[in-house]
């Protein structure tokens, strides 16, 4: 699968690697692709780098790790490349450093995922991996007995499919947990974010 990173910060880079392990073709996005070249070699043969409309266009999935207040802009200009594609949106909403935005994904109530989904509109976008610390997605990949969890949220089903498989086959355990208005349950400040559970400790601590 061609996998557009957009946002190829520690989070970003951390997955690509793992993904293209796993054999997908990976692609990191840049305004200045020439400065990821270190990136891409740490990566392997299938992994490149180009614009963000470069990768926008290329991808089939594309994963947005970026401050959420880049959201806004973002999905104004890539809305036309983006159309039918499943989205990752690993963007976590934190209110000392995105502001008014705080006040409209309250007033949506759906979440930062439907927040996404709605600037987003003929997209597929999954929750995916904002819940998780890059340190531990690094470190814990892959590793024996229970695997992290990693909570996902979306509408579409066969998204939602893909999605489960790129957190398998990135080496961790995906917690299915509803529709895009199940974001809200694993948004930055709840109390699963940012504590390393595992699958099973995810699942009890949303009901699930």
């Amino acid at each position: 699968m061609r996998i557009g990173i957009i946002g190829s910060g520690m989070m970003g880079s951390t997955l690509g690697v793992l993904w293209a392990k796993a054999g997908h073709e990976v692609r990191y996005a840049s305004r200045h692709p020439e400065t990821l070249t270190e990136l891409v070699a740490k990566t392997g043969a299938t992994a490149t780098a180009g614009t963000v409309e470069d990768t926008a266009s290329w991808a089939e999935v594309v994963f947005f790790g970026v401050p959420f207040s880049a959201m806004p802009e973002l999905a104004k200009n890539l809305m036309g490349p983006l159309a039918g594609k499943l989205i990752l949106d690993a963007g976590n909403l934190i209110p000392n450093r995105d502001g008014a935005l705080v006040d409209a994904v309250k007033k949506l109530g759906n979440g930062s995922g439907g927040w996404v989904q709605a600037q987003l509109p003929t997209s597929s976008v999954v929750k995916a991996f904002n819940t998780v610390h890059f340190k531990n997605l690094a470190e814990g990949a892959h590793r024996e007995g229970d695997r992290i969890g990693v909570p996902l949220a979306g509408n579409d089903g066969r998204a939602m499919k893909k999605a489960e498989g790129l957190v398998l086959d990135a080496g961790f355990d995906p917690v299915l947990t509803g529709d895009i208005a199940a974001s809200a349950r694993f948004d930055f400040g709840t109390k699963v974010w940012n504590t390393n559970m595992t699958g099973p400790q995810v699942r009890e601590a949303l009901g699930l």
